[in-house]
């Protein structure tokens, strides 16, 4: 047993490439990763700050307001579990999302960033003018604002972690990987937490009654 730990730790110094080589964040290696691949970190900020602000911001005002129409007593299963549903309408997209490969993702990033920033003008307008009601259509629509993030969060870090022959294959060489995950993983942090903060600041002053008494 303890030679064949030997055995293993002499092979492991015989590894060309060594996590201590690994780019660290300075300004001359974000300057040449952003140029590789800053579309990529961009585009999946600013999908997961539109997702986060609809599904915990516009969608979550908008299910406040429903249930505050019906008295309690009044109120069916879906009624008083509409976020609920809705939510994991959301959840159901995303995990259908994460466990693909679409290479017309990483093609063009732009393209899920879009249709969520769509996706974020429709909510805004549907608290306004209410054009879409019906819990169903709701549903798929969740599924579909689920989609985006995983796609691009599946997508971006498969081409972070993998040399590709594809036209959109990010060029980076060994040592700038780990850095460009970490850079694309803050970004999806990034995103969700000021759309987080904006939601906070919204509902503490226009609707203060949700934050004690948050809708279902």
């Amino acid at each position: 047993m303890f030679r064949h730990r030997t055995i293993i730790a002499e092979d492991m110094s015989s590894f060309k490439y060594e996590a201590k080589d690994n780019r660290a964040i300075n300004k001359i290696a974000l300057t040449r990763v952003f140029t590789k691949t800053g579309t990529f970190i961009f585009n999946l900020g600013l999908v997961n700050f539109c997702e986060t602000a609809i599904t915990t911001w516009f969608m979550a005002i908008w299910v406040f307001r429903v249930q505050q129409e019906i008295p309690a007593d009044e109120q069916t299963f879906l009624d008083s579990h509409l976020l609920t549903i809705l939510t994991f309408g959301y959840c159901l997209g995303s995990f259908i999302s994460l466990s693909t490969i679409q290479s017309i993702s990483m093609q063009y990033p732009w393209l899920p960033t879009s249709f969520q920033c769509l996706n974020f003008i429709l909510w805004i307008w549907n608290l306004k003018v209410k054009f879409c009601t019906d819990i169903a259509w709701l549903f798929v629509w969740c599924m579909w604002i689920g989609v985006h993030a995983g796609t691009s969060y599946t997508n971006f870090l498969f081409l972070a972690c993998t040399k590709t022959n594809m036209d959109c294959d990010m060029q980076l060489n060994y040592y700038e990987r780990e850095l460009v995950v970490n850079l694309l993983l803050m970004a999806f942090n990034l995103g969700p937490f000021l759309a987080g903060a904006f939601s906070f600041g919204h509902e503490l002053f226009e609707y203060p009654e949700m934050l004690y008494n948050p809708p279902n």
